[in-house]
C-alpha cells in the first residue's frame, strides 16, 4: 500500500511541476506592464467621451459635442475618426480652413478610408480650391476603380471651374453608366451652347428624343 501511496504522490509531484511551468509563461503574457495598462486606459477613456461626443452632435448640442471630440483627442492623438468629427464640426462652424487641417490628419492616420477623402474634397470645393478637389475625387475614382459614385460630384466641380471639356467629359461617363436621362442632357446642353456650339446643343436633344420616344416634353432649352 505505501509503494502505491507513494506513486501516486510522484506523479502528483510531476503534474504539479508540470502545471507550474505551464501556467507561469501564459500568466506572464496576460499580464501588462505599467506602460501597456496606463495606454490601455487612455485609449478606453478616449473612446468614452468619444462615444458622448457622438451623442452630443445627434442632439445637436454642437458645443458639447465639441468639447468631448477635443478631450478624446488629449487622451489618443492618434485616433482618425477624433479629426474626421471636429473637421466635420469645423465645416458647421464655417472655418473650412480648420475643417481641412483636420481633414487632413484624420486622412493620415488613416488614408484607406474613402469618407476622409470625401470630406477633403467637398472642403477644397467649399474654398473654391476646385482643382484639388478635382484631383481628390480623381485618384479615389482610379484607386477604387468604380467613378459612378463620384462622376456627378466631380462634373459638377468642374462645372464651377468652367473646365468645360473636362465636365462634358464627366457627363459623358455618367450617361454611359445612368443611361440618357432629360437631366445629364439638360446640363450637356446648357455647356454646348455656353461653348456656342448650338449644333452639338441640338444633337444631344435629338438622342434624349430618340431615347424616349413618343415624350414631345424633349425640347432644346437655352
Amino acid at each position: 500500500m505505501k509503494s502505491i501511496y507513494r506513486k501516486i504522490f510522484t506523479w502528483l509531484l510531476i503534474l504539479l511541476v508540470i502545471g507550474s511551468y505551464g501556467l507561469e509563461p501564459a500568466m506572464a503574457q496576460k499580464k501588462m506592464s505599467r506602460k501597456e495598462r496606463k495606454a490601455k486606459k487612455k485609449e478606453m477613456m478616449a473612446s468614452r467621451l468619444f462615444i458622448e461626443g457622438q451623442k452630443n452632435l445627434m442632439l445637436e448640442d454642437f458645443e458639447k459635442a465639441y468639447f468631448y471630440f477635443n478631450k478624446a483627442l488629449e487622451f489618443n492623438d492618434q485616433e482618425s475618426a477624433i479629426y474626421f468629427k471636429l473637421s466635420e464640426m469645423m465645416m458647421r462652424a464655417n472655418q473650412p480652413e480648420k475643417a481641412l487641417d483636420l481633414g487632413k490628419q484624420a486622412l493620415e492616420l488613416d488614408p484607406e478610408n474613402k469618407f476622409y477623402h470625401l470630406q477633403i474634397a467637398e472642403i477644397y470645393t467649399k474654398l473654391n480650391q476646385n482643382k484639388e478637389a478635382a484631383e481628390v475625387l480623381e485618384n479615389l475614382m482610379e484607386r477604387d476603380g468604380n467613378y459612378q459614385q463620384y462622376i456627378l460630384d466631380l462634373a459638377s466641380i468642374y462645372l464651377n471651374s468652367k473646365e468645360f471639356d473636362k465636365a462634358l467629359e464627366a457627363l459623358d461617363k455618367a450617361e454611359d453608366y445612368y443611361g440618357v436621362v432629360e437631366q445629364l442632357t439638360a446640363q450637356k446642353q446648357r455647356i454646348y451652347l455656353r461653348k456656342n456650339n448650338l449644333e452639338m446643343a441640338i444633337k444631344e436633344g435629338e438622342k434624349l428624343i430618340d431615347a424616349h420616344p413618343g415624350n414631345a416634353q424633349y425640347v432644346l432649352a437655352p
